[in-house]
């Protein structure tokens, strides 16, 4: 059974790494096929028997080099990512986590998310077109998955924060520095935003009541930075 639930876990990653539909009419032919010819056999027969049936495919990992995210993959996407994430800290000595990864409707279920914020006028010195940013910012690369509610603004802060060391960096060009502080901003501003949604909807817990203020306080020093070095000579 582990052998046959391996070979199914893989055959069914590569399809979504290429984009391919995994839905009960496009498999139900090929999958009454591959039961019939491994009725019956050993596990010592079963296993190059279903490693030549992937070995024979015409997709594998190696076959789409670009995979991103669109409108209609994003459940594709965060499966994926769930896999890679879970496989990271089962083998790094921590519990599998995988089910709370995926798990839908729950209050601080997880969601994918960008890496980079959507502004290509801050990268138009790395993309010349704005699409190209677009289809790099949608990559698998540029994307993870970050907790709703709570988590979310704790997140954006932390990768706010790092984006303000490297602007606060010794030596770095005045266009290095607005970048990093610009991007700061940007991850600070969704943070505040995140926070004063939850505010909303219910009474924040006397240590989170404070984090609008402390962030607001963190855009402020954006804003000042920013300032500073527009004012400056080119």
């Amino acid at each position: 059974m582990q052998v046959v639930a391996s070979f199914v876990d893989i055959l069914i990653a590569r399809r979504l790494w290429n984009y391919r539909s995994i839905a009960y009419s496009t498999m139900q032919y090929a999958m009454f096929l591959i039961m019939r010819e491994i009725r019956g056999k050993s596990v010592e027969n079963l296993v190059p028997l279903l490693r030549r049936r992937l070995d024979e495919g015409d997709e594998d990992f190696d076959t789409n080099s670009t995979l991103r995210l669109h409108q209609q993959n994003r459940y594709s996407l965060k499966w994926l990512l769930a896999r890679m994430t879970d496989h990271i800290e089962v083998n790094g000595g921590l519990a599998s986590r995988f089910d709370e990864y995926m798990s839908e409707g729950r209050k601080n279920g997880f969601e994918v998310e960008h890496i980079w914020a959507d502004h290509w006028e801050q990268h138009n010195d790395e993309f010349a077109h704005e699409t190209d940013f677009d289809e790099y910012r949608n990559r698998l690369g540029g994307l993870l998955l970050l907790p709703k509610s709570v988590d979310v603004g704790n997140a954006l802060s932390a990768m706010a924060e790092v984006y303000s060391r490297l602007a606060e960096q010794p030596g770095a060009s005045k266009a290095s520095k607005m970048k990093n502080w610009t991007e700061a901003r940007t991850l600070y501003q969704k943070s505040l935003d995140a926070w004063l949604l939850l505010k909303q909807k219910a009474p924040l817990g006397k240590f989170d009541a404070a984090q609008p203020d402390k962030i607001a306080i963190e855009i402020a020093r954006c804003d000042a930075a920013l300032a500073k070095l527009n004012a400056r000579n080119p």
